[in-house]
């Protein structure tokens, strides 16, 4: 899904030093819910700390000056608009 040059893909495409803003939260509500309550929701711009290479690596973002570690498969759930540098 793209338009101009912005796309939508989960956070766990992104790599360190990627930003993005999240766009929506994929998972049951238990999954959301706990999201909401880290401060992941819709709209934030998240930017990737550190993103360690192999499969299933955790991925650390930093927002609104928190930084967080979220494993894979949470990180996968959480689709964002990464921000293209121009």
């Amino acid at each position: 899904y793209m338009h101009n040059n912005t796309a939508h893909e989960p956070l766990t495409k992104l790599k360190t030093g990627n930003k993005g803003i999240i766009r929506e939260l994929r998972g049951g509500k238990e999954f959301q819910r706990r999201m909401v309550a880290m401060g992941i929701v819709p709209g934030i711009e998240i930017e990737v700390i550190y993103h360690a290479h192999g499969h299933g690596a955790p991925i650390i973002i930093s927002f609104l000056g928190t930084k967080l570690a979220l494993g894979h498969g949470m990180a996968n759930k959480i689709i964002v608009e990464k921000q293209v540098k121009t």
